[in-house]
């Protein structure tokens, strides 16, 4: 998997405007139409579901890789972002 990271240093980010510069800078790298796989936000109340039994700080990063994920872009000091380019899916 690719890692990149955006070094964002305005006002704080709320998760639709992270996302958003993550989708952007996934466009620009040759990751036309990406959706995001999986995400995490360090040190904030909000954050996606996980299972019981997992780890919150690392299940969202093996369930994103392993689910076609081809991509984690980091935003700020935040957030993380596992991105797949849903052009590459087969149906």
């Amino acid at each position: 998997m690719q890692n990149a990271h955006i070094d964002y240093q305005g006002a704080a980010l709320d998760f639709q405007g992270a996302s958003l510069l993550a989708k952007n800078f996934a466009k620009e790298n040759e990751m036309p139409n990406p959706t995001i796989m999986a995400w995490h936000r360090h040190g904030g109340p909000a954050m996606p579901l996980y299972f019981d039994g997992a780890n919150p700080d690392t299940w969202w990063e093996k369930f994103g890789a392993g689910n076609g994920g081809g991509l984690e872009v980091g935003v700020g000091d935040d957030y993380q972002f596992i991105m797949m380019d849903t052009t590459t899916m087969k149906s």
